[in-house]
């Protein structure tokens, strides 16, 4: 899967092509940053009307560095979140092991049957997992007959059963 590359956006240009209506929305806010909101919000639709109309005032130099600072916290932002990526796996890419993967990774010639179709080697040096068991289920789950009665009769290691029933 080939990786998209964070810096293909063509270096800090276009960055700075997008700061020019920033300084300019600051000098519109700039104008009518004293009145108050409502104020504020009547002045930016009349300035809509006349866009190059923009006068220097006792606020431009703040609101300048206050719109300036909001968008570098906003390039910031998206500079970050536009991280390496698989198309197609952002969440992920495991999958569930197939009974024959299973048995790929941890059968071996003594082993012990975990299920039908999976057996799990008995070299803990091998695979790492412990081999210890606890079989739990109702009364009725066919637990001495499912999983006791056919790890016995594999007959490759030596078995503690405990069986209250004594059903073996």
């Amino acid at each position: 899967m080939p990786l998209n590359k964070p810096g293909r956006s063509g270096g800090i240009l276009p960055y700075l092509f997008l700061y020019i209506p920033v300084v300019w929305a600051a000098l519109l806010i700039a104008q009518s940053l004293g009145n108050g909101l409502p104020e504020l919000l009547t002045n930016l639709t009349a300035a809509l009307q006349t866009p190059l109309k923009i006068r220097w005032t006792e606020h431009s130099l703040m609101s300048i560095l206050a719109c300036t600072g909001a968008y570098i916290i906003g390039i910031c932002l998206y500079c970050t979140t536009q991280g390496r990526t698989r198309d197609g796996e952002e969440h992920g890419s495991a999958q569930w092991a197939s009974p024959k993967q299973v048995n790929a990774m941890f059968c071996q010639k003594q082993n012990k049957p975990l299920t039908q179709n999976v057996r799990l080697g008995l070299d803990t040096h091998k695979h790492r997992r412990s081999l210890n068991v606890l079989v739990i289920g109702g009364s009725g789950a066919a637990k001495t007959r499912s999983y006791v009665l056919p790890n016995i009769l594999e007959v490759n290691t030596n078995y503690v059963i405990t069986d209250p029933k004594m059903e073996c």
